[in-house]
């Protein structure tokens, strides 16, 4: 059951993290679409996308860069060598 806990939180937590990209496709014709710079509550029209970039780049340093080689390679290493990741964590 423990298994199945993980597993499930797991693709949430990437789920959670693959939706964050979904905010720099270009926009598409339906008018419902969630994810838009073009429409906010909190800025005004001028400062949505200057904000948006900002953020990106504040955010876009070497943790974070460090942080996604170490979690692939820990993903990789949990498909190659499945037995390391269950004897060290127990």
């Amino acid at each position: 059951m423990t298994t199945f806990i993980r597993v499930v939180v797991g693709i949430l937590v990437i789920a959670y993290g693959l939706v964050h990209p979904l905010y720099l496709i270009s926009e598409p014709k339906d008018p419902k679409f969630p994810f838009t710079l073009g429409r906010s509550w909190l800025l005004p029209d001028d400062a949505r996308r200057p904000t948006a970039a900002a953020m990106l780049v504040a955010f876009w340093n070497a943790q974070l860069v460090a942080g996604i080689v170490l979690d692939v390679g820990l993903i990789a290493l949990a498909l190659i060598r499945p037995e390391w990741i269950g004897t060290h964590l127990d």
